[in-house]
This record gives structure tokens, C-alpha cells and sequence, in this order.
């Protein structure tokens, strides 16, 4: 996807679509702070204000690069380069990959993001935090936190490594927070530093104005982290930083990093023009399945956030057999018996993938899967050891039905305006098998969807 919007508009574009996410989801918050808010900017300037007054901040000339057609300076998502550290393409604020905090000196080949326009480096002044004198702190609380051992060890290489000794806290961009206390009133606060103090933000919000430094302090405040992997090094180095600057014993309790979703190797991402919103899926599926849908990539690894049709196939092979499941479903007399609708449905969904899983299945094993499912329902419908009543034979029908409104949910909307709602009994499954019959001519001629054909094949083969 592209959207033709200026910075401004895009960044309301994306608000929009991330309360969307969360109202969609039935994800609450208490408060949902927007980066260009008037309440952000008073509580960074008030933290700015605080940090000054330490030893360790100073004012100093920075390398900055420079756009010189239009003179002006630019950092963050305005530019374009490769990272010296790992190579992969990175903007000027840190990198995607590795999560390195960019050194606009360091970046190799920097263009503007609008035309590939080659930028060169200017100096300026800025503001510079050095953690020389403070670093064995910053090394006791990481190594005393309750973090994972691996983005202790990331952390930890990230504070030793010499190159990081002094962090420029701002730059001259257009699109930065401005400091309210600079004389040339140049100086903002970019993007990637000033997002983390969000939380300040939002603590503010949430108690009226209350010291936010006072309540991150209490005993009884838990704070934890979400972030993507290219933001890591702020929310910790940079977070620890400015806690100990500003005297808050507290760091994160948890700092939770969520690597990229990758399709077939390729970030799939807003910033690659791909996205899916969960606004756009709500109709389709509801919150449960959809946040369980998404659970197996929090807290995974790179490789498990990497999402290959081979691989897909591999797991769905290791972790489930169609037919067993189906079979299941059918001899559970508990499911079978004693369900609603809506529940069965949403657990088949979620716990099998269905429409994903049939799509990948050959012709054999389709085959495979209604030669087996017949011959099993033959088996219980017939069997003189069931003794079934007319009823449960109808309510095992209807189980199946359940099973094809989850494959097919189009097709089933098409039946149930007919015949309204079911009846467990004879007569509506006798309906039901005859409006599949009536309709199943017409309907083919009607969809495309390779899944969806098959689907209402099923359902015939299976009540024939």
C-alpha cells in the first residue's frame, strides 16, 4: 500500500488506524498518547529542563547530515542509507536490523528518502549525554533487572562499546520536538528518542498531572516495555540513561522485543508499503481468534516472526493431521452434543486454520480426507453398537454443517437467509441438504475462490 500524504497527515493516518487495531481487538489502555500532542511536548520539555541540570549533559558540536538543495538538516525516517554495522538499508535514527543507534558519520551512502538526493555532512551544535562517569550504574541495574539474558548481553556490548560513550540527546530537524530553552531555537528532540518518554507522558495523563517522576519511583509501580526491534537501543540504553540522570531507581521490570514479521525473508511492514489492519479482518474473524491468530509471534525469535509457505507446511505436517481432527470433532460426543454454534465455530477456526490449512492440501488429500470422513460417518450413523436416535444422527449432521459454515461462511449466509435458523431435527437437515443441491450450480458460477469451491464440493460429497 501507499498513502499520497504529507508527514503530518501520515502520522494521523496511522494513529487512526492503531485505535482502530486496538478497539477492534477489544485491546483497552487508559492512554493513548500522540507524539505530537501538547501534553507530550510540555512533559519533554519538562524532562529536558531536569536533565540539563546534570553534570553529564552538555552542549557540543555534532556532525549532522545536510540536505543542501533545500538547506536544511535532516534526521530519522528522512533518510535513506545502509547501515555500517550489518549493511541491511536503515533510516538515520537506528537501525532496523541490528538496532544500533545510527552515527549520521557512519552512514553509508545518505540520501533524502523523497529523490535520492546524496546528503553530505555539516556541523551544528547539539546537546550531548555523556555516561563515562555513571556507567558502572548503568551496568549494575541491567545486570540486577529482570530482562532476558539475551538483550542483557545486547545492552550490556551496547554501553561498553566506546562509540556509544556520549549520545546526542538532540538534532536540528523540522519534524523534532523543539526545546523550549534553546537560544537558537534550532534544537528538537527527534523522533526515536522522544517517543520512548511516551510513558511519561502517559503516566501524566492517566493521574491529572502528577509528578510522573515520583510515581515511576513507588515500590508499587510495575513498568514494562513493548517496542519493535529497531527501538530497542532507546528503550534501553537510552531509557536506563535518562532514569539515572534524573534519579529514578527504576528501570523496566520487563522489556519486551518484538522482532519484524518477515514474509518469504521481506519485512513486512508499513514502511515496505504492506499492511494489514485489523479493521479491514474484524468482518471475517472475530477478536479471539484474531489475537490468537497473532500469539505465536509475541516474544518470538527472529526465525519464528519469519513466515514461509514452505515452512508453514512443515509445521502444519508436525502439528496436525486434518483428519484426526475432523474425526474428533465428530466422535467427541461432548462437542457433538453439546455446543454453540458461534463457540464451535470459533474454536475449529482458531485451533485449525482451516481456510489456510485446505488451501495448501492436494487433490489426494482431499480425497483421503472425504474417503475417511464418509466412511467413519457411515460407520457411526449405522453402527448397532451406537444405538443412535434419530435426533443424534440429525445433531451429528449438524456438527458437519458447523464444520462447513466455518470452511465456507459466503455459502452458509446464502443457506441460513433461506431456511432462518436451524432446527436440529430431520426436516431442517433434509432442507438444508436441498438447498445445498438447488443452490450449488449457481453459486459455483458466482465465486472464484479455489477454497470456497471446494468447501461447497465438501458439504455435497459429504451429504449425499
Amino acid at each position: 500500500m501507499k498513502i499520497d500524504k504529507n508527514i503530518y497527515e501520515t502520522a494521523d493516518f496511522y494513529s487512526n488506524e492503531i485505535r482502530q487495531a486496538l478497539d477492534s481487538l477489544d485491546i483497552g489502555y487508559d492512554s493513548f498518547v500522540r507524539t505530537s500532542s501538547i501534553q507530550h511536548l510540555l512533559t519533554v520539555n519538562d524532562l529536558v529542563s531536569e536533565i540539563l541540570k546534570s553534570p553529564h549533559v552538555k552542549e557540543a558540536p555534532v556532525l549532522q547530515l545536510y540536505l543542501k538543495s533545500k538547506n536544511k538538516f535532516v534526521t530519522d525516517s528522512l533518510v535513506v542509507g545502509n547501515c555500517y554495522n550489518c549493511g541491511s538499508e536503515t533510516d538515520a535514527g537506528a537501525c532496523e536490523n541490528c538496532a544500533i543507534l545510527i552515527d549520521h558519520s557512519q552512514l553509508i551512502s545518505p540520501k533524502f528518502y523523497l529523490d535520492s538526493e546524496p546528503l553530505e555532512l555539516k556541523e551544528c551544535k547539539g546537546l550531548k549525554i555523556s555516561n563515562s562517569k555513571i556507567k558502572s550504574e548503568l551496568i549494575e541495574k541491567i545486570q540486577n533487572s529482570n530482562w532476558s539474558s539475551k538483550i542483557k548481553e545486547i545492552v550490556l556490548n551496547w554501553i561498553l562499546d566506546e562509540k556509544n560513550s556520549k549520545i546526542i540527546l538532540t538534532r536540528i530537524f523540522e519534524y523534532g520536538l523543539p526545546v523550549f530553552n534553546d537560544s537558537s531555537q534550532e534544537l528538537t528532540i527527534p523522533l526515536w528518542f522522544e517517543a520512548v518518554w511516551a510513558y511519561f507522558t502517559g503516566i501524566n495523563h492517566i493521574t491529572n498531572g502528577e509528578d510522573c517522576l515520583r510515581v515511576l519511583n513507588e515500590d508499587k509501580t510495575k513498568f514494562s516495555v513493548f517496542m519493535g526491534q529497531d527501538n530497542l537501543f532507546h528503550f534501553s540504553v537510552s531509557l536506563v540513561l535518562i532514569h539515572t540522570i534524573l534519579d529514578i531507581k527504576k528501570i523496566p521490570d520487563n522489556l519486551f522485543v518484538e522482532p519484524f514479521l518477515k514474509l518469504e525473508g521481506q519485512k513486512f511492514s508499513t514502511s515496505r508499503d504492506h499492511a494489514i489492519f485489523a479493521k479491514d479482518i474484524i468482518q471475517y474473524l472475530d477478536s479471539d481468534t484474531i489475537r490468537f491468530g497473532l500469539f505465536p509471534f509475541y516474544g518470538s525469535d527472529e526465525e519464528g516472526a519469519s513466515f514461509t509457505l514452505e515452512r508453514f507446511k512443515e509445521n502444519i505436517a508436525a502439528y496436525l493431521n486434518l483428519i484426526e481432527f475432523v474425526l474428533k470433532q465428530i466422535f467427541d460426543s461432548r462437542r457433538i452434543f453439546n455446543f454453540s454454534n458461534k463457540e464451535f465455530i470459533r474454536k475449529w477456526k482458531s485451533s485449525d486454520q482451516s481456510k489456510q490449512l485446505i488451501s495448501l492440501l492436494e487433490n489426494d488429500g482431499l480425497n483421503k480426507i472425504h474417503d475417511t470422513l464418509m466412511k467413519n460417518y457411515e460407520s457411526l450413523i449405522h453402527s448397532s453398537d451406537g444405538n443412535l436416535t434419530d435426533e443424534e444422527k440429525d445433531k451429528i449432521f449438524y456438527s458437519i454443517m458447523v464444520l462447513m459454515e466455518s470452511l465456507s461462511p459466503k455459502f452458509v449466509d446464502r443457506i441460513k437467509s433461506v431456511i432462518g435458523r436451524f432446527r436440529l431435527n430431520t426436516n431442517a437437515a433434509i432442507k438444508y441438504r436441498n438447498l445445498i443441491i438447488e443452490n450449488e450450480k449457481k453459486y459455483i458460477n458466482e465465486i472464484k475462490s479455489g477454497m470456497e469451491r471446494f468447501s461447497l464440493y465438501y458439504a455435497q460429497e459429504i451429504i449425499k
